[in-house]
């Protein structure tokens, strides 16, 4: 048994975090990206971002808010937007992906079947439950129960690439990712390994 480690792991992703890790351009793409000026987008922790441009690294800030993502180098200001396939869109400048691709055609297969994750899943532990909510307009309502006390819900914002759902969770800027099989969706969450099913 968890011993209580979903209920702490649920909560400590409501703490902290944001984007990390390469973002590259989108090959074959029109824009600034498509042009190779922009390289690569880093983005580090304590909101920190690093935009390699012409070969030259600067380094700037970021802020997420919902599925806009707010960066600031230089005095220059760009709002991306985060895609359903995980990737940042900044129009003119051009659509960047985390680096190693997208799941090629995952995205595609999922749209075609039409299987995507609704309606409400549950994960329990020794000590209480996780309530999770699909909810429409790509946004989902997490709820702790402990002790028979229900916490009062997260909203998150959620995405799907292939059979992997991105959760992000809007007031405390903190995303995690889970796998979606049938009528399950898991993964881990802050070292736990976490497993919701549909009720």
């Amino acid at each position: 048994m968890w011993g209580g480690g979903l209920l702490i792991a649920v909560a400590a992703v409501a703490c902290g975090g944001g984007l990390e890790g390469v973002y590259q351009p989108e090959p074959g793409k029109s824009g600034l990206a498509g042009g190779g000026l922009v390289e690569q987008i880093e983005f580090r922790s304590g909101d920190k971002v690093e935009i390699t441009l012409m070969g030259i690294t600067k380094e700037g800030t970021y802020e997420v808010d919902g599925d806009r993502v707010r960066i600031a180098v230089s005095g220059d200001i760009q709002i991306f937007r985060v895609d359903d396939d995980g990737c940042i869109d900044g129009g003119a400048i051009g659509r960047y992906c985390p680096k190693g691709g997208i799941a090629s055609g995952d995205h595609d297969k999922r749209k075609e079947n039409g299987k995507r994750p609704s309606g409400t899943y549950v994960a329990r532990d020794g000590n209480g439950l996780v309530t999770l909510v699909f909810r429409s307009g790509n946004e989902a309502e997490l709820t702790m129960t402990e002790r028979g006390k229900t916490s009062p819900a997260i909203v998150a914002s959620y995405s799907i690439r292939g059979d992997r759902v991105e959760f992000r969770l809007l007031e405390f800027d903190e995303s995690f990712e889970l796998t979606y099989r049938e009528d399950v969706l898991e993964g881990v969450i802050q070292g736990e390994n976490v497993r919701f099913t549909r009720r």
